[in-house]
């Protein structure tokens, strides 16, 4: 699920080698773009059980090179923050 910054949201399920590639591929089907992944970088924000994660991505989306930074509790939430 995602929501744009007009408050519209969009659902979609996919597949993919792990839950992070699955969420990035539904992510991809949502905007239509055709996104590479060139980079993941993950790090741990806090300590202890709820630790927060902090992730960074580099992406190829059409021809041009794209960062994206992602924090949340929930490494997926905080992978999915970073790719959109």
């Amino acid at each position: 699920v995602v929501k744009d910054k007009e408050g519209h949201i969009y659902q979609d399920s996919s597949i993919g080698t792990g839950s992070i590639v699955a969420i990035y591929n539904a992510v991809d089907r949502i905007f239509q773009k055709e996104t590479e992944l060139i980079d993941y970088r993950i790090n741990s924000v806090t300590e202890g059980t709820d630790a927060q994660a902090e992730v960074h991505v580099n992406l190829l989306i059409e021809g041009k090179t794209v960062n994206g930074f992602g924090i949340d509790h929930d490494i997926l939430q905080a992978s999915c923050k970073a790719y959109v």
